[in-house]
């Protein structure tokens, strides 16, 4: 059974690009608009994890520009300022039947759909979490997690990896060229222009 609920976490100060990483222009739109849709057309509904309020209402404006009848949810975080283990809790906690969801950043511009058969294929019934090793994101997390990472926020232990090992995760390994540049991330200026001009080639 495929997956059909999609997360992109898109929380993030951006503070090493130093603009918002959600709003960078990729063919011709915005990369978290870019990202929607890639994922709508895989069959997969998107909840956008926001943060704060003023990045869910600027996301949301886009969305309603760009993608309005693409169903997409906007959550903020419900431990402000905790970083993407925030905004994973926010996201999988909104999801209305216990289920896996794909998750990704949002400076994560390759979504594999190789990859994702593949991390379906690893599905175990007491799998919190499928992912390839070292990657916490591009991965499957049920919505089962929950009380485990709102444990760990309230304790403020914040490290993704960390979750990884306590969820007692499958772990696979990426077997292609193409499932490994699914984890390009746009992180700084100089990863952005050098994805834009890989992209052109």
């Amino acid at each position: 059974m495929k997956v059909t609920e999609a997360i992109v976490l898109a929380g993030g100060r951006s503070s090493r690009m130093g603009r918002d990483k959600a709003l960078l222009p990729v063919k011709g739109q915005p990369l978290l608009i870019y990202l929607i849709a890639k994922l709508n057309g895989m069959g997969m509904r998107v909840t956008v994890s926001a943060g704060t309020p003023e990045q869910a209402s600027m996301y949301r404006g886009l969305i309603t520009e760009h993608l309005p009848t693409s169903g997409t949810g906007i959550v903020e975080d419900l431990f402000p300022g905790e970083g993407p283990l925030a905004g994973l809790h926010a996201a999988l906690s909104s999801l209305q039947q216990p289920d896996y969801a794909f998750v990704l950043a949002c400076d994560m511009p390759h979504v594999s759909s190789s990859l994702i058969g593949q991390l379906e294929s690893h599905r175990a019934p007491d799998a919190m979490v499928v992912a390839v090793q070292g990657q916490p994101f591009h991965a499957l997390y049920h919505t089962n997690i929950v009380p485990l990472l709102a444990g760990r926020l309230e304790s403020g232990q914040l490290r993704m990896m960390e979750v990884l090992r306590e969820a007692k995760a499958v772990v696979i390994e990426a077997d292609d060229d193409d499932t490994n540049s699914a984890f390009t991330n746009l992180n700084t200026p100089e990863a952005y222009i050098a994805f834009l001009e890989q992209d052109q080639q």
